[in-house]
């Protein structure tokens, strides 16, 4: 959990997700990022720079792989090659969905209260998707709105000391959080059978929330859908920042 945690914080302050990066500049322990997949290699530096006289110069590198090395000329000698290990030079790039290349937030929440507690609902969080903005902003509001209920601010408390509360160092902050969801049941996109998803995020505007917080159990029965496998309404619910069962709904237009 410790590695996940601070390669979410690295990501967090990504430029930009699809960026490429190298092994020395993710800063966690970069050999289990690569075994797990979060990182697949993609390509190698066709440029650096190196020492010469007073400062840098850029060279053009010889990529072997066979060799697993690279080659360039050096700036003092010119006839000299100097060898180098590849992995100085690799570069990597996120995993995304491969068949929409689209970057998420694999999340599963736990029931904590009530007669459905530890039953389990798997849910994304939307951080990236190549066909537009609206992935990446539903996922922002997710997280508002999940911040709301966690700390008791009303959605249009937009004084200083609530936006404050809303911000966040980086995701591996969600990691066990307690807030109050409205659990409902829809159809798998893909396999067509019922589902439980969390249909709202119950924030202190809602008429439930106090109930709920206070310690009053809304009764399922309250919920406009049977859910399939029962899921309570408005019942706190933990996002723990790790993968759930494959193939978690997805909305169409981030395929």
């Amino acid at each position: 959990m410790r590695i996940f945690l601070e390669f979410l914080q690295w990501l967090e302050h990504r430029p930009q997700l699809e960026l490429r990066t190298q092994a020395r500049e993710v800063g966690v322990e970069f050999h289990e990022v690569l075994r797990r997949g979060w990182l697949r290699p993609d390509g190698y530096l066709a440029h650096i720079r190196v020492p010469f006289l007073d400062g840098e110069e850029e060279v053009e590198v010889e990529i072997d792989e066979a060799a697993g090395c690279f080659l360039y000329a050096s700036p003092q000698r010119r006839s000299l090659r100097i060898a180098r290990p590849l992995s100085e030079i690799a570069l990597y790039r996120l995993s995304m969905d491969t068949t929409t290349g689209a970057a998420y937030l694999n999340c599963d929440f736990v029931v904590l209260e009530g007669p459905y507690a530890k039953r389990k609902v798997w849910s994304l969080i939307g951080l990236h998707s190549e066909k537009g903005p609206e992935w990446a902003n539903m996922g922002r509001s997710f997280i508002r709105a999940l911040l709301n209920s966690a700390r008791g601010l009303h959605p249009r408390d937009d004084s200083p000391a609530a936006q404050s509360a809303r911000c966040i160092q980086g995701f591996a902050n969600l990691d066990g959080i307690e807030f109050v969801a409205r659990i409902d049941v829809e159809k798998d996109q893909r396999s067509g059978e019922d589902r439980n998803v969390i249909h709202t995020v119950i924030q202190p505007d809602y008429p439930e929330y106090a109930a709920v917080m206070g310690g009053v159990r809304v009764p399922a029965s309250a919920v406009t859908a049977a859910p399939a496998a029962p899921a309570p309404f408005a019942a706190p619910a933990a996002p723990a920042a790790a993968a759930g069962p494959a193939q978690p709904f997805r909305p169409a237009w981030a395929e």
